[in-house]
């Protein structure tokens, strides 16, 4: 009986721990948008949503820290990150870039 009600304790923690870190992962990813948008002076920045949230921090972040000839071409852009390998404007003047983009 203990060790049901220690197995159900354990598995109700690790859903809140699991929540905890989805919560603190989603604002970091808001914060480095944020800063990315800021600091390329872009008017938006989005992704697909079938990225990880790991993946899309590395992205925006080397993002965030690219080099000036790249803020210059970006700057006054709304940006989407897309799984497609190309880079492209889409119909709403968004420019699409790849996740491993260079």
């Amino acid at each position: 009986m203990q060790g049901c009600v220690l197995s159900r304790f354990l598995l109700d923690i690790a859903g809140v721990s699991l929540n905890n870190n989805r919560k603190i992962s989603q604002n970091e990813l808001e914060f480095a948008r944020d800063e990315c948008i800021q600091e390329l002076k872009l008017t938006g920045l989005k992704w697909e949503p079938t990225f990880q949230p790991d993946t899309i921090l590395s992205c925006v972040n080397r993002l965030t820290h690219c080099s000036d000839d790249v803020r210059k071409l970006v700057s006054g852009l709304s940006l989407i990150i897309s799984t497609n390998p190309s880079i492209y404007v889409t119909n709403d003047g968004t420019l699409s870039i790849p996740l491993n983009w260079s």
